[in-house]
């Protein structure tokens, strides 16, 4: 007796000493990685954290529990600049408690988060828009359960973290099989040749829970065991690891017995279900499908199907079950594999779109859930593409000119005195002339000595660009397109008839040019999209004589991309650059040095540039009705 109560009151003020060990904050960080805000904070030992979303008041709570903060890590944070989802952080001590922190995270509009925990820091994850987390993603976490990338444990290994520090929340961890985290408050043990059942009914007294001890226990050798400052938790769930023993919860009550009598126990619920399946009274349930049907190509005549087992007793009333296998049947056939054998059975009226079902009370229970998974809305796509052509043309005259004399020289005609004084100063060339023809020229130009001259010198640049913005909605696997048409109507060119004489004609054509984009897009169980696209976008182009018709000019990329929901991809894009220069003057003379240019003119030299980028963002609008987002990936059912 005596050593019980020494060990007792050991026992007690090893909690008293703890009791004060408190983690402190060591920096708190706000960040934006695209499209995703975090808080970074960063603490020197233990802690608990929970999340809570409140939605009315668009406000996310992160609660740290054995954690102190100085005064300048209690500061607000302003990050209304920023352009994501957050606008104003306000970190406090929760009043009357000195040992936790809250941070208020005040919101644009409700978005998703969860938290992360890397060894000592503590990471909240924020989206600047709804839809960037994926399933995927979120599968991790589970009401803001804690994500651990501890480097000594397994990846695949999941770690089960108490939802809070309270008794209750910590024996449910305990009931779990898996790698736990132990939040309990520090205890040392130390023990020679006590009996289990003593050891537990301490651990249980000082930290505050009731605990069941079965008989069996007590059949167990004495422990004998020495552990220095751990968690309580983690202390009785190594003792229930030496003991071979398994707990089950009731509340606050704990129950603790032997593997092999849990194991006797479970064995005997399973014979007791099994005998008493064909005694189960049967119910019938009325399940209305919304999406289901119609996504698997309409109903038809109201029919049935079988139990699995033996279908005789589940006649169709209208139709038979032909009709409920081409409508919804592939749901149909998933819930008949459900059904209790040669009794369940299941019956589709096509015409209310509702799936009828007799069976036990488990079986309907199943069955529910998982109509409530896949009798789901099928995604639609929002697909906007942006057609971008930018244009960049650059042109520069250089030459010489006169105000007030018009100077035409034709190298394979006679010249002739000058016979007027007004337009400009021009020349045109030829392929070959004589050199009494060049003497002739000199002197002709000798007699316009006297004309003032001006240079002309201009520079011309200019730029563009053109959007076309094309929207399409559709449903995942169905193809869709939208055009827009321009059509202009233009004069055919006019042929001589007979005798060199035009007829006045007043026939037209008209030609179009047409933005098209064609798309297939599918929704994949993570939130992606593939998509077949199909973009094109025609114009009109210059004709070269007044008595053409104008061509027209066509653009268009096909092809097959994966892109995240609510990403910007860019599937092509063409890109043209053309020069050319143009000058004009007297042969030989334009040539030469430092003189030349006074025999020439019209010095233009172009350069055009064009290009052509089309980009595509899908966004998937009704996420929620979908499925895609608040369930995981493999998620258990319980089924």
């Amino acid at each position: 007796m005596v050593r019980i109560f020494t060990f007792a009151l050991f026992l007690f003020c090893s909690l008293g000493i703890n009791a004060q060990e408190v983690s402190k904050i060591k920096s708190v960080n706000f960040i934006q990685d695209g499209e995703v805000s975090k808080l970074i904070i960063d603490i020197d030992g233990e802690f608990v954290a929970n999340r809570k979303h409140l939605k009315e008041d668009k406000q996310i709570l992160l609660d740290l529990k054995g954690v102190a903060a100085e005064k300048r890590f209690l500061r607000g944070i302003d990050t209304s600049e920023f352009s994501g989802s957050s606008v104003f952080i306000s970190p406090y001590r929760k009043p009357g408690k000195n040992d936790e922190v809250r941070f208020a995270v005040q919101l644009r509009d409700n978005v998703r988060s969860f938290i992360e925990k890397r060894k000592n820091r503590i990471i909240l994850h924020i989206e600047n828009r709804f839809g960037v987390f994926t399933r995927a993603k979120l599968r991790k976490v589970d009401q803001g359960q804690l994500v651990d990338d501890d480097p000594t444990v397994g990846k695949k290994q999941k770690i089960l973290i108490p939802k809070s520090n309270s008794v209750e929340d910590i024996l449910e961890n305990l009931t779990q099989s898996g790698v736990k985290r132990y939040v309990g408050r520090k205890i040392s043990l130390n023990v020679n040749n006590v009996p289990y059942a003593e050891v537990l009914k301490m651990i249980g007294d000082t930290s505050g829970f009731n605990i069941i001890i079965e008989d069996e226990v007590n059949q167990l050798k004495p422990l004998t065991i020495n552990l220095t400052n751990l968690p309580w938790d983690q202390v009785l769930d190594t003792i229930m690891d030496l003991g071979k023993l398994v707990a089950a919860k009731y509340g606050n009550i704990l129950t603790i017995t032997t593997a092999d009598k849990a194991l006797a126990e479970r064995q005997k619920e399973l014979d007791e279900q099994s005998k008493n399946k064909t005694l189960e009274p049967l119910v019938t349930k009325i399940f209305p499908l919304s999406y289901a049907l119609q996504a698997a190509g309409g109903a038809g005549g109201a029919g049935g199907a079988g139990g699995a087992g033996g279908g005789a007793a589940a006649a169709g009333a209208a139709g038979g079950g032909a009709a409920a296998g081409g409508a919804g049947g592939g749901l149909i056939q998933i819930v008949q594999s459900y059904l209790t054998p040669e009794r369940g059975t299941i019956q589709l009226d096509a015409r209310t779109s509702n799936l009828i079902v007799r069976d036990t009370v488990d079986v309907i229970e199943k069955i529910k859930k998982i109509i409530e998974v896949l009798d789901t809305q099928t995604p639609q796509v929002l697909i906007e593409a942006k057609i971008v052509e930018a244009f960049e043309n650059y042109e520069l005259r250089a030459g010489l000119t006169s105000p007030g004399v018009s100077f035409s020289y034709d190298p394979l005609t006679t010249t002739s005195e000058l016979t007027d004084q007004s337009g400009t100063f021009s020349f045109n060339s030829a392929t070959s002339i004589s050199q009494t023809q060049v003497v002739e020229a000199v002197i002709n130009v000798g007699r316009l000595a006297n004309l003032q001259f001006a240079l002309e010198l201009m520079e011309t640049e200019s730029k563009g660009r053109i959007i076309s913005s094309p929207r399409v909605i559709t449903q995942s696997g169905m193809a869709a397109t939208i055009t827009d048409s321009t059509e202009r109507r233009f004069a055919l060119p006019q042929i001589a008839a007979a005798g060199g004489v035009v007829e006045n004609t007043s026939e037209t054509e008209t030609i179009s040019a047409d933005i098209n984009l064609s798309v297939t897009p599918i929704v994949n169980n993570e939130g992606s999209i593939i998509m077949n696209v199909s973009v094109s976008k025609s114009g009109f182009g210059v004709s070269e004589a007044q008595s053409e018709l104008p061509p027209t000019t066509s653009r268009s990329v096909q092809t097959n991309v994966l892109v995240d929901n609510g990403s910007t991809v860019s599937i092509g894009g063409i890109y043209q650059t053309s020069e050319e220069t143009i000058e004009a003057g007297i042969p030989f003379l334009k040539d030469l040095p430092i003189i030349g240019w006074l025999f020439k003119s019209g010095y233009n030299p172009q350069e055009n540039k064009s290009e052509l980028l089309i980009f595509i963002t899908p966004r998937v609008i009704n996420q929620e009705e979908a499925g895609l987002v608040n369930r995981e990936l493999g998620e258990d059912l319980g089924i």
